[in-house]
């Protein structure tokens, strides 16, 4: 694993963890759906990056 993915992997932990954070403590927990819901926001932009870091590491071997 490069480090690009490596920090890919962090902030998506820290953007799910604060976002679960939020929710739990602003958001009744009949709204957990809304959490699902934007799970596939906060996880995209990771798995790009994770993509693009894969590809960029298999043109190089």
């Amino acid at each position: 694993m490069n480090k690009l993915f490596k920090g890919a992997l962090v902030s998506s932990l820290i953007v799910l963890s604060f976002a679960t954070f939020w929710n739990y403590y602003n958001v009744s927990p009949n709204d957990w759906s809304a959490l699902f819901m934007w799970l596939p926001v906060y996880i995209s932009p990771i798995w790009s990056i994770a993509g693009a870091s894969y590809l960029s590491e298999r043109r190089k071997n």
